[in-house]
């Protein structure tokens, strides 16, 4: 049974990624935004990912290169990044700190990816509604809402995903995806938590670590 709901969590990262964010961080005095705009903007960039990916014209590299842009359109990398560098985050200078967070994105960008083109089969869905769900919205704090919708083809228990939306300056960015009641922001701290911890040399040691995975993963590692 844990062996199922691990791979059913995997799954979902894979697919959360098609839109991604991350967050659960305190959220400033803004008003949440409008539920139907909300579920439109993800819905939207399911959409356009999954389009990318069947796209049988365009290579595979024009293809990825076309996800990486839609991650960072929609994604609020430079928030989660930072969020996930918790208390470490007051050791180091701006400079630093512009450092890591590239090496954030690229870790992002070629982990999920390339695994969203393995996912994905382009025969198998045309667009969200072929295995998605939307299930309603909810709010989450004063601030944001939740996108709550379910992931699953023919024969597949449903997921259920949560993508938390916040508005600012008048642009919609997802800060958070909860999976199965985690939360992929956490999870990452954590994570960087405890390779901080390991490798002894602060967040030197943690950027090293991402650059490595990112290489690793676009070499064809995992």
């Amino acid at each position: 049974m844990s062996g199922n709901r691990s791979k059913r969590r995997v799954f979902a990262t894979w697919v959360a990624v098609l839109i991604l964010g991350i967050g659960g961080f305190a959220a400033s005095s803004l008003a949440a935004p409008d539920s139907e705009r909300a579920l439109r903007f993800v819905r939207a960039g399911l959409d356009e990912a999954i389009s990318i990916l069947g796209e049988e014209n365009a290579s595979r590299p024009e293809r990825i290169e076309r996800l990486r842009n839609l991650l960072r359109r929609d994604f609020d990398i430079d928030t989660v990044g930072k969020f996930a560098l918790g208390v470490h985050r007051r050791d180091i200078s701006r400079a630093k700190l512009a450092i890591y967070l590239q090496a954030f994105e690229d870790h992002i960008v070629e982990a999920y990816v390339k695994r969203m083109v393995r996912l994905v089969e382009p025969a198998a869905a045309r667009s969200a509604n072929d295995f998605v769900r939307f299930v309603g919205t909810q709010p989450a704090g004063s601030s944001d809402i939740f996108v709550r919708m379910t992931f699953g083809r023919a024969g597949q228990e449903p997921l259920e995903v949560n993508w938390r939306v916040r508005e600012r300056g008048g642009r919609l960015r997802i800060i958070d995806v909860n999976i199965l009641g985690v939360s992929m922001a956490m999870t990452y701290r954590q994570e960087f938590v405890s390779v901080i911890s390991k490798r002894g040399d602060g967040v030197d040691g943690l950027i090293s670590a991402l650059r490595e995975h990112a290489t690793d993963v676009r070499l064809g590692g995992e």
